[in-house]
């Protein structure tokens, strides 16, 4: 019985965590990590993924919200024990510390400039943007090889595609395909962005979440992100989301089935996009701008600062 209790203790604390506007990832990330070493999680749950699932759908977020802070502890817990880091020393987001550990493991720098660059990411001293830009420029390219070569990895590439695209979709896919073909959308470059972004609710006393925001020249735009016919069905606060963003969209595997049952769900004003591998971003139906009346809302104006913060990763403290 106290091992129950226990658990339910963490349980609950997972889920206040996981729905704080200034989500801890490091707290939740001991906290699984506690559950993980000592099998709290049974005889509850048959293993350590179905109870991240359960605690994920009982907060009502994405499960990625909780493995990404999960992955980012083990990583930092890694090189505390190797005496690169002390903990209480990470400024960073989760998202920061994934693309850190990133770059330790595949990036093609020498091993010193790894880490240093690592090692100030951690410590705060830089922003997540500059080490994205340094992960890209750094990831590995593979070689260039004679014509022959060429064909045959082209056809080595067709057929790795075409063996992807029978792989299911996870928001994180879903991001990752809008974060590279957002020029589709024609809002301009991304400046910001952040997952999971907290935004004032027409209908509820509490904040809503995002699944995902962009920040560019045309403004604020938000991506509720569905990768499964009844996530779509089943959605009836999607319209609490269009007067906080300036442009709202529902995003979607480009799947005949989801492409309906988006055109059937879509409130108006919302756009639909949808993403494959083969083709990246396409819009099947363009989002409608917010009114000035709306921008100006002071509950919009208010919510369009919190998100920019949490963007950022700056506590935001109203005075």
């Amino acid at each position: 019985m106290a091992e129950t209790q226990t658990i339910r203790e963490i349980e609950e604390q997972l889920i206040a965590e996981g729905r704080s506007e200034r989500r801890r990832w490091a707290s939740i990330a001991d906290l699984m990590m506690r559950v993980e070493q000592n099998e709290l999680y049974r005889p509850l749950h048959k293993s350590f993924t179905a109870w991240v699932r359960s605690i994920a759908k009982a907060a009502g977020l994405q499960e990625s919200t909780y493995w990404r802070a999960l992955k980012a502890g083990r990583y930092v817990a890694a090189l505390e024990e190797s005496g690169r880091i002390e903990a209480d020393e990470v400024a960073a987001g989760a998202e920061t510390v994934e693309i850190a550990e990133r770059i330790e493991r595949d990036s093609n720098l020498p091993e010193g400039e790894r880490q240093e660059y690592v090692d100030r990411a951690l410590r705060g001293d830089m922003t997540r943007g500059e080490l994205r830009t340094i992960w890209q420029t750094s990831r590995p390219q593979g070689r260039q090889g004679s014509p022959a070569e060429a064909k045959t990895n082209e056809a080595a590439v067709e057929a790795a595609a075409a063996q992807e695209d029978t792989r299911p979709w996870t928001e994180s896919s879903v991001i990752g395909a809008l974060y590279g073909g957002f020029k589709a959308l024609s809002h301009g470059p991304v400046i910001l962005s952040g997952r999971e972004i907290p935004v004032a609710s027409a209908t509820t006393s509490g904040d809503r979440r995002v699944d995902w925001m962009a920040l560019c020249k045309s403004g604020l735009v938000g991506f509720e992100i569905k990768v499964a016919p009844h996530d779509l069905e089943g959605d009836r606060k999607m319209g609490d989301y269009r007067t906080a963003v300036d442009y709202l969209y529902i995003a979607i595997p480009a799947h005949d089935d989801m492409i309906e049952l988006a055109r059937a769900n879509a409130g108006e004003g919302i756009g639909i996009v949808a993403v494959s591998k083969a083709n990246g971003v396409q819009v099947y139906k363009g989002a409608a701008e917010r009114s000035p009346r709306e921008r100006s809302d002071p509950n919009a104006v208010l919510s369009a600062a919190k998100a920019i913060y949490r963007m950022l990763e700056i506590p935001f403290s109203r005075q």
